[in-house]
């Protein structure tokens, strides 16, 4: 998943029954259900929801992040991690998943 998608990820697009998360508006237009494993699944499952808000993932007035960048960093430095890029986590996904 993109950043975008991620961002702009709805409560209603999840289905944790069948595992899979339904992407409506991708880069290219087309509708993609996304599987998810057992951790993703919990992770969902202990997100709060915000009351008035549809985002998976809102800042504090309930509407989706723009970027996180600033956060990003701020946690590699805390964490002494170098050398980190965001799309590492689309990379090792589609390696631990798809080869």
């Amino acid at each position: 998943m993109r950043k975008r998608e991620i961002f702009n990820l709805k409560w209603r697009d999840i289905d944790i029954q069948r595992g899979f998360i339904c992407l409506l508006d991708t880069k290219n237009g087309d509708r993609q259900e996304v599987p998810i494993n057992k951790d993703v699944k919990q992770a969902l499952v202990r997100q709060l929801k915000h009351p008035s808000s549809p985002y998976v993932f809102y800042n504090k007035d309930g509407k989706p992040f723009n970027d996180v960048r600033k956060s990003f960093i701020v946690a590699l430095k805390k964490s002494d991690i170098i050398n980190f890029h965001f799309t590492v986590f689309y990379t090792g996904f589609l390696m631990q998943n798809f080869l």
